[in-house]
């Protein structure tokens, strides 16, 4: 019995001591990449490093996904066609399924649910940016099929430029049509346990978390501009 005891305080020490070298190891990552809508293309490439390089794991168009121990290459994973050609066999099945999760919505949050509380979430958000400690450059130009659209876009995008370093966001929003294109090099490097913390923290204890478990409906963040010149002539940061 006692030698039971003993392997079990083993592997709930073992268990606990990876925990928490996971939750407090750092974490680095690397992306770049280019969209270019009107031509219909994109490349990225994702690099990802844990505690000082120990894990890594590199990710780009074209190339399969490389795990790294230490630097050095371990395992290269492919795509399961299997499991393409499944879903290439049954598109009705598929299609209903996503039916049946979008019309449900007492089962869990869905499509619906993201839409009407995307404002709280982008609020949220915006205060989960500073565990990220981003560095880098996205430059290019973005816009919206609807005008009113792009207007809430260049607000977004206010909000979240004014929350990183100068100089990360040089983004052009174009008010008449629909456009997408993007090009960018970002660094970020953050502590697992510090975001998991932060985020339960706003979740359970901020108004927006009780808002988004439906506790409370705070007053609706967005501005409530009479129409576009109104709002951007109330809105001078507007670009």
């Amino acid at each position: 019995m006692s030698v039971l005891v003993d392997i079990l305080l083993v592997l709930s020490v073992t268990l606990g001591s990876l925990l928490v070298l996971v939750l407090i190891a750092p974490l680095h990552l690397r992306a770049g990449g280019e969209v270019d809508g009107e031509a219909l293309h994109a490349s990225y490439a994702l690099r990802v490093r844990w505690a000082l390089g120990i894990l890594g794991l590199d990710l780009a168009s074209g190339m399969r996904p490389t795990l790294r121990l230490f630097g050095i290459p371990i395992a290269r994973f492919t795509p399961d066609k299997r499991r393409t050609r499944r879903k290439k066999k049954k598109p009705a099945q598929s299609e209903k399924s996503e039916k049946s999760e979008e019309t449900d919505a007492r089962r869990g949050p869905g499509l619906v649910w993201f839409f009407r509380q995307r404002h709280h979430l982008w609020r949220l958000a915006l205060r989960m940016l500073a565990t990220l400690h981003l560095r880098g450059r996205v430059s290019g130009a973005v816009g919206m099929p609807e005008p009113d659209d792009s207007v809430w876009l260049a607000l977004a995008l206010n909000q979240l430029d004014a929350r990183l370093p100068p100089g990360t966001l040089d983004l052009e929003v174009d008010y008449s049509d629909a456009v997408l294109d993007l090009e960018g090099r970002l660094t970020s490097w953050l502590i697992p346990g510090h975001v998991l913390v932060v985020g339960l923290a706003l979740y359970f204890f901020s108004d927006l978390g009780r808002a988004l478990r439906g506790r409370i409906t705070p007053p609706d963040p967005r501005p409530q501009p009479q129409s576009i010149g109104s709002a951007s002539s109330s809105h001078g940061d507007l670009p």
